[in-house]
């Protein structure tokens, strides 16, 4: 039964506008201790801006633009786009410190990111405030990532504007603390809690890792293994070769794009090209419905990740004919991220036993009829740094970069050997005989669950030996399968919140 909100009520609840907010507080009153942000914060300073003049091509010193700090990462995301060098005389020092959170006040208002070193020589643009919590920085963390967290933001900040403004407002953002009668019970909540966000830094920083050493692992096996009969010259392109490419919209024929080219052609064990009959395009149903039980799962670009992951579980039902039906690589052919089209050509691997029935759009082709590990090779290729630089050459269009399929069927893919594919591979899916089954997270079916994990007199211990665990599995599998350990957790999370958030008498208290 809904209950009217009164004057009184939001006064007496610390001037919460947010409805949702307002119905959990009396529902859940003496449940629930509603704490604003700024009550947690030792020190914050907010950063500056430093103006376009300063941004240049190369330094030692950077500057944090808001985009760093993205919905579906727990840490700063790193493009040319997000951290950018600055010229060394408009550095300021701001104090950036490991485990410092970042929080966004203008934009994507409310965004959140944890340091995971000290940042000495980078500063913050005037959108972001760096703050330093006095405890419960990684609860404070995982609530920012929850869509309760997002309904409130929504709440107090104005709709209509193209770029919203939220000043100091982040800082009167609510914190739901569990209040129930047993304090252990409340302080094993917030453990466990802050136990699985810490496990989610450890695990993108991991990825972040994997990723770093597929690309080296490919470069070096192609500078090792060049044919020493050949050497590289560069000339300008002839009124021949322009007619041929139809192209001046490229950089096709710069020094850059021909030194990438020349490395995997001078390859000595040879290359390949994708098969442009095996390269399929996707289309978006005109008519279709989106809800967390639909049938098909729901494939675009920015379901993707830099990473060549997919990050969420979007679904929907429509009446066409599916178009995912088997293990696939997706690859992205079109997106307005990054300024040069160095985000076209990322691959994500649809697996199929995994996935079941699906369905992309057309910002991606779809690659099929080749074996499990060429598709999960490919992805690695098209993914790793030098075939990122490749793509920006081949790209076109202005705002909106895009490869057709014939340019993608052009790039050249080197013939390892099965035994180097392999170990590249494994960086990126690799499952293991663990691969993080029979943990702790499998026992939440339901609240007497959780209750009883959380109530157990050694609950510290349980979790203690289930961190060690998952941080020893997560070194074990590759990106795919820690991606997928990320979204099983964040799922977790929410619902713990989601306990919370809700009345004492699903709780059986």
């Amino acid at each position: 039964m809904n209950k009217t909100i009164s004057i009184k009520d939001i006064l007496d609840n610390n001037s919460i506008l947010s409805p949702a907010m307002l119905n959990n507080k009396n529902n859940n009153y003496n449940f629930i201790k509603f704490v604003p942000l700024k009550d947690l914060v030792e020190n914050s300073t907010k950063g500056e801006e430093i103006g376009s003049k300063s941004y240049i091509e190369k330094s030692n010193y950077f500057f944090i633009r808001t985009r760093a700090i993205q919905p579906n990462s727990l840490l700063l995301v790193e493009d040319n786009e997000s951290i950018i060098p600055m010229h060394p005389h408009a550095y300021k020092k701001q104090n950036l410190k490991e485990g410092n959170i970042l929080i966004v006040k203008d934009a994507n208002v409310g965004e959140t990111a944890i340091l995971e070193k000290d940042l000495n020589n980078c500063m913050i643009s005037g959108g972001i405030y760096n703050i330093k919590l006095k405890n419960y920085k990684y609860y404070v963390l995982a609530y920012t990532k929850t869509p309760h967290y997002k309904k409130q933001i929504d709440s107090l900040i104005p709709k209509g504007a193209t770029i919203k403004h939220g000043k100091d407002i982040v800082f009167d953002f609510l914190i739901p603390f569990p209040n129930f009668k047993d304090d252990k019970l409340n302080k094993n909540i917030i453990n466990f809690v802050e136990m699985l966000t810490k496990l989610l830094v450890e695990k993108e920083k991991i990825i972040k890792e994997k990723f770093s050493k597929i690309s080296l692992k490919i470069e070096e096996e192609l500078y090792k293994n060049q044919n020493p009969n050949n050497t590289f010259k560069y000339s300008f392109p002839n009124l021949q070769t322009l007619l041929k490419e139809k192209r001046l919209d490229t950089k096709l024929y710069s020094k850059g794009f021909k030194e990438i080219d020349y490395l995997i052609k001078n390859y000595k064990f040879g290359y390949s090209f994708i098969e442009e009959s095996k390269i399929k395009i996707g289309n978006t149903p005109s008519s279709r419905v989106f809800h967390e039980n639909a049938k098909y799962r729901w494939i675009t670009p920015t379901n993707i990740s830099d990473y060549g992951t997919i990050i969420n579980n979007e679904r929907i039902d429509f009446s066409n004919q599916f178009n995912l039906k088997n293990d696939a690589m997706l690859i992205i052919n079109r997106t307005s991220k990054g300024g040069t089209g160095e985000y076209v050509g990322i691959s994500t691997f649809y697996d199929y036993n995994l996935y079941g029935d699906g369905h992309h759009n057309q910002g991606i082709y779809r690659v099929e009829n080749y074996s499990k590990e060429e598709l999960l090779f490919m992805i690695c290729f098209m993914n790793s740094g030098i075939i990122r630089k490749y793509c920006s050459h081949i790209a076109m269009g202005s705002k909106m970069k895009e490869i057709k399929s014939k340019h993608f069927c052009q790039i050249p893919i080197p013939k390892f050997s099965d035994n180097v594919k392999k170990e590249i591979v494994k960086l990126y899916y690799n499952e293991t005989k663990n691969n993080f089954e029979d943990t702790i997270i499998t026992k939440f079916n339901n609240m007497s669950d959780f209750l009883e994990i959380l109530n157990e007199s050694n609950t510290e211990e349980v979790l203690d030996n289930y961190c060690k665990k998952e941080i020893e599995c997560s070194y074990e599998v590759g990106i795919f399968q820690l991606n997928n350990s990320i979204i099983q957790i964040k799922e977790l999370i929410e619902k713990i919140f989601t306990i919370i958030l809700t009345s004492k008498f699903s709780l059986g208290i």
